[in-house]
């Protein structure tokens, strides 16, 4: 299981250290301001803004854990490209809200994260798991030009794959985590039951698009599936999405269930991202995949965490 988004294929080679060190120390020294946005307050997850000029610039929500800190789990989020000082009122305002909103959400995701509320996060509805077997399945299919069998068989392969990713451990699945599992995707793709039992079957292990690949090769006998690999799987589903490190977020998004339920719930909520290929594709899927439900049960855990 990945703990932050520093974690996955496309970041992993991201010197974070230097930056893990300054926010650490501009915590301590109380610095930081708390995130606020949604409605709601979150001492959990602090904001580094124009003040904070001796903190490197990052990206994708940081979060550390360490003695320093008090043993507390704390967020970091870096909103100096979508903030502006303001001298009359002294204080940091939001100049670019789509993209402020995008990573404050991918912010308050990660901190219930990390938090280990994976269930909470799981549960809020299946339609961001039938996005992303949609997504993903499609394009692959149709990159490499593969029927519809193996297309049914890559949609099985990544939503298990998905689901795998909520999971904080390496130990085989009981028989009844196993069909429980199977009894989800079978729901999200419509596809039969003993069609995914039969190939999820053995078990495969891994967090990473490579692991993903890897079982998708394996369960497929097609010349064409060898050209799969791990950048041009990034390439192939990267393009559908606009905004602040566009093609990043949707690679993080790939092996990071945080920054996939953040996509998900923009395709539904912001107007801002209507015309993006993933948001036209959620919206055709929502009505049949509980996309409304998703969303407001989602808004209700990060509300309730927040208040913690």
């Amino acid at each position: 299981m990945l703990h932050n988004a520093y974690d996955t294929t496309v970041c992993q080679d991201y010197r974070i250290d230097p930056v893990i060190e300054r926010l650490s120390e501009g915590y301590l020294r109380e610095e930081l301001q708390p995130l606020e946005y949604f409605g709601v307050k979150n001492y959990a997850i602090w904001m580094i803004t124009d003040s904070n000029k001796d903190i490197p610039p990052f990206s994708h929500p940081i979060t550390i854990k360490n003695k320093s800190l008090g043993d507390e789990e704390l967020t970091f989020v870096d909103v100096r490209p979508y903030t502006k000082y303001n001298r009359n009122s002294d204080k940091s305002e939001i100049s670019d809200r789509l993209n402020f909103q995008s990573l404050s959400l991918n912010g308050f995701l990660q901190s219930i994260w990390t938090k280990e509320r994976y269930q909470d996060l799981l549960t809020a509805g299946s339609f961001p798991l039938a996005l992303y077997g949609r997504w993903i399945a499609t394009n692959i299919a149709q990159k490499l030009g593969l029927d519809p069998d193996n297309q049914m068989r890559i949609t099985i392969h990544v939503m298990f794959f998905y689901l795998n990713q909520f999971r904080f451990n390496d130990i085989e699945y009981s028989e009844k985590e196993l069909a429980r599992t199977c009894t989800q995707i079978a729901r999200a793709s419509n596809i039969a039951f003993n069609q995914v039992f039969e190939i999820v079957n053995p078990i495969y292990k891994g967090y990473h698009i490579e692991n993903l690949i890897e079982a998708i090769k394996n369960s497929i006998d097609n010349p064409r599936i060898d050209t799969l690999n791990v950048p041009l799987l990034i390439s192939i589903v990267t393009y559908g999405w606009r905004g602040a490190n566009a093609k990043e977020m949707m690679a993080v998004g790939i092996e990071y269930p945080p920054a996939w339920l953040a996509l998900s719930w923009l395709t539904l909520n912001e107007r801002g991202f209507k015309n993006t290929p993933l948001s036209k594709l959620a919206e055709s899927m929502s009505k049949r995949h509980g996309g409304e439900d998703f969303a407001r049960n989602l808004m209700r855990v990060i509300k309730i965490e927040s208040s913690h």
